[in-house]
């Protein structure tokens, strides 16, 4: 038991990035548990072939773990190269198979980094693979990146979580094991072998990484006017030449958002899209209760590009 006991522990200390919360799978999908994420928790977890997930970002939006949710067929081929470019790199990254051709690709950093240089540097790796272009629209690819946002919107904030590696996969209860990308060969035998094999990232090499992104050019928005006479009002003209999507995209990091879509909601944990933005691209509002970006809420009315523009919290 003792064994066990450590092997867990090795686990959450490598791939778990904050302990005081976790989400496990009940029934049609996995539930936030705010609750300390222990090794009993997770031999719970195995005994009943049950995933456990686990959250990125430390309240600070601070954090030593990374991920590359690959959710298509040839995804572990896709992670084996980008791995293997990591490698080369001279950071650590580990391919954890899944079903239906689907992976997962690791990376423990040493130590915490922000949630951008994290980030960052995925999105380098994803370029340097020649795997998507460093500004493409990840979604559209069916690839996500963990951490999912470069700062959480509030201390109280979790972001978005991901089953930890080697957990039972919700619908198959199947374990996969941690593979080397460079060969697509297990590192052990047992959980216990594969955790002992993991090499954390150096610091430094994880922040040279992150220093080669080039960001996309962002559009050139105006500030917003202070004053006006006659004629169409700045804020107006802002709003109708700018759009909310744009702001979105700037000041939030929504990556998908575009006019007439459905998205998920930087203002809080969203699991599933529930920002809409309007058709004209001039208003968006939140469907969760109690999101500052709901409309009748806090908000009272629908956000426009003007009320969001350069800030960054509602």
């Amino acid at each position: 038991m003792t064994a066990c006991f450590d092997v867990t522990a090795r686990l959450i200390t490598l791939f778990a990035g904050r302990r005081d919360a976790f989400n496990t799978h009940r029934g049609g999908g996995y539930l936030t548990v705010r609750q300390p994420l222990t090794p009993e928790v997770i031999l719970a977890a195995l005994d009943e072939d049950r995933p456990v997930g686990g959250y990125f970002l430390s309240s600070d939006s601070m954090g030593h773990v990374a991920a590359l949710d690959f959710d298509r067929p040839d995804g572990i081929q896709l992670a084996c190269r980008v791995g293997t470019v990591a490698w080369d790199a001279k950071v650590p990254a580990y391919a954890e198979p899944s079903r239906g051709g689907r992976a997962h690709l690791w990376f423990s950093v040493e130590e915490p980094l922000p949630g951008t240089v994290l980030r960052r540097a995925l999105r380098v790796l994803l370029a340097d693979a020649r795997v998507v272009a460093m500004d493409a629209d990840l979604s559209a690819a069916h690839i996500e990146l963990r951490p999912a946002q470069d700062r959480l919107s509030s201390p109280d904030s979790l972001g978005t979580g991901l089953r930890l590696a080697t957990m039972p996969h919700p619908a198959t209860r199947k374990r996969y094991p941690l593979c080397d990308p460079r060969t697509g060969t297990p590192l052990g035998q047992g959980l216990g072998a594969m955790l002992g094999a993991i090499r954390p990232a150096p610091l430094d090499r994880v922040q040279a990484l992150a220093g080669l992104f080039k960001p996309p050019a962002a559009p050139i928005v105006p500030r917003r006017p202070r004053s006006w006479s006659g004629g169409e009002s700045p804020i107006a003209r802002f709003n109708r030449t700018t759009g909310i999507s744009a702001v979105l995209i700037r000041d939030w990091g929504v990556e998908r958002a575009a006019p007439g879509r459905t998205v998920r909601c930087p203002a809080h944990d969203d699991r599933s899209p529930s920002l809409s933005i309007a058709r004209d691209d001039l208003r968006a509002w939140c469907h969760s209760p109690g999101c500052p970006f709901e409309a009748g809420g806090r908000g009272v009315d629908p956000y426009d590009a003007a009320r969001l523009d350069g800030r960054t919290a509602p």
